[in-house]
């Protein structure tokens, strides 16, 4: 059966629907009308109702919720961590152990004749004469450049140093610590000079690192730095070092040689590395073969020279100071011979 659809706006049934349903609809309609003008009317007789109740809720809600959002901002900058931003704030932080930022002040301390009165290497070589490991060839290189180190003569040094650590090719790294750790206890804890302990106190007062700097190689440096009250981390740690390879053996070459010239450029490196400015920074040495290093530092200070590095320092107007022998120390040296 075909449904014909009524057009727009006529009485007709819709959609196909009978007249009885049609009529009710048409009455609806009339009477949906009737109260439609009915209430126009009554809207006509009103006065306007003024938009603003309207608009003050509106500005309520809208408060409200900027209010919130104040409160949450509010709250997330309490919660949010302080963010240093100034530079002074940041000079407060140095010396903090956590900080992350630490001083860029370094007093670097020699080893030998300065933190320590004596020559720590030649302990060394008297416990390896004994033991047999030493050639009659190396004593004599060793007795040569002793003599000659302690005019402050020390160029050159850099070939006995290479013949040493051949000496020590296929030795245990670690066995080799130990025994220069058990040398120092022995003959080496007890010397430290009597003015080195005030000299690093009076630093770390003022927040200034204590590292050591030495030609020394890398296993005495490190125990020094252990007894002596420096700073310990391998890295933190200026010396010649001897080459190990993966399994930790001794290779017979050098990695680092912290001697003469060479001192101060592994320090630089090292000051770079940390961005230290070494003029910023203290160097405490005996010898005249450091002088590059205290040249290139801001406060170079110079303790019990040999004489040509007296009277360099005297001539330059650097501070000399005398930090005397260890109570404890015994006589290591005959009249008119300085071991250094």
């Amino acid at each position: 059966m075909a449904f014909s659809f009524p057009r727009f706006g006529s009485a007709g049934s819709p959609l196909g629907g009978s007249s009885r349903a049609s009529s009710r609809a048409s009455r609806a309609r009339a009477s949906s009308s009737a109260s439609s003008r009915a209430s126009g009317d009554a809207s006509a007789r009103r006065p306007a109702r003024a938009p603003r109740r309207a608009l003050s809720r509106t500005a309520l809600a809208a408060g409200g919720a900027t209010a919130t959002a104040l409160l949450a901002v509010g709250h997330a900058r309490a919660e949010r961590p302080t963010v240093v931003d100034d530079q002074d704030d940041l000079d407060d932080l140095d010396g903090v152990e956590d900080a992350v930022v630490r001083s860029k002040v370094v007093a670097f301390y020699d080893l030998d004749h300065t933190i320590i009165d004596t020559n720590s290497n030649k302990h060394w070589i008297a416990k390896e004469v004994k033991a047999g490991r030493v050639t009659p060839k190396l004593i004599f290189t060793a007795i040569y450049w002793f003599a000659r180190y302690a005019m402050g003569q020390g160029q050159g040094a850099e070939a006995a140093g290479a013949e040493a650590a051949m000496a020590y090719a296929g030795t245990s790294a670690r066995a080799l610590q130990e025994e220069v750790e058990a040398v120092f206890d022995a003959a080496l804890a007890h010397r430290m000079r009597p003015g080195c302990g005030p000299s690093m106190a009076r630093h770390r007062e003022n927040d200034v690192r204590i590292i050591i700097c030495t030609s020394s190689w890398q296993y005495a440096a490190r125990y020094a730095a252990r007894l002596f009250g420096l700073e310990t981390d391998d890295e933190n740690i200026i010396s010649s070092v001897m080459e190990e390879d993966a399994r930790g053996v001794l290779t017979g070459g050098i990695a680092e040689i912290a001697y003469g010239d060479g001192k101060y450029r592994v320090t630089k490196k090292w000051a770079d590395a940390n961005g230290v400015d070494l003029k910023d920074c203290y160097f405490y040495s005996d010898s005249m073969s450091d002088v590059l290093l205290l040249e290139k530092v801001g406060h170079p200070v110079v303790i019990n020279p040999d004489p040509r590095l007296r009277k360099h320092a005297e001539a330059r107007g650097w501070p000399i100071e005398d930090w005397g022998k260890a109570e404890e120390a015994a006589p290591d040296k005959k009249p008119g011979l300085r071991w250094r």
